[in-house]
């Protein structure tokens, strides 16, 4: 993991304005074009908007964090709770474990599997259930379909890290790791 240079929060506080999730301009970052008071940066076409600092591209949202929060620790990343990542409200941010903030993912278009967690064991003709969180391998069964294993890594997910994960059959409250939507 590379280690992220740190952002001075005094700094970010007299470069940018803070207002609904978004960044405006407080100072002109080109001097040949005014753009005191219009959004900060631009959208990468994976959805993250960024700004620069100091030369450096930084995303939005870790801006806006380190100017409220100050830096976010050793070993840690701004996480979206909702998964939505141009959603960048304070009560949608949250520091995260490199780990959690991928459970926190919802599942990739073009995936193989039809469910989270769960995949086909070749050498027992069986659905097996997994969930990975750190170095550690969690193997929770193998299954006569999927839907069952998928239910029980739902249940095994909502047991060791409730808060962060999305998963199959989302109850009220809790995120679908089909559409990354709240239920």
């Amino acid at each position: 993991m590379t280690t992220a240079k740190s952002l001075n929060r005094d700094k970010l506080n007299e470069m940018f304005e803070y207002r609904d999730g978004i960044l405006l301009y407080r100072k002109n970052p080109n001097r040949s074009v005014s753009r005191i008071g219009t959004r900060a940066g631009w959208v990468r076409p994976n959805g993250y908007r960024m700004v620069i600092v100091d030369g450096e591209e930084y995303r939005e949202h870790r801006v806006i964090w380190a100017m409220h929060y100050g830096d976010i620790e050793a070993g840690q990343i701004v996480d979206h709770r909702d998964g939505n990542e141009s959603n960048n409200t304070l009560s949608n941010l949250r520091a995260a474990s490199e780990t959690y903030n991928r459970l926190n993912q919802r599942m990739r278009k073009g995936r193989k599997g039809q469910y989270k967690g769960v995949c086909w064991d070749k050498s027992r003709n069986r659905w097996m259930a997994r969930l990975k969180i750190g170095d550690t391998t969690y193997y929770i069964g193998r299954f006569d379909t999927a839907e069952e294993a998928a239910i029980a890594y739902d249940n095994k997910a909502r047991e060791l890290c409730p808060e962060y994960t999305t998963l199959n059959f989302p109850v009220a409250g809790e995120r679908s790791a089909h559409t990354g939507d709240i239920v």
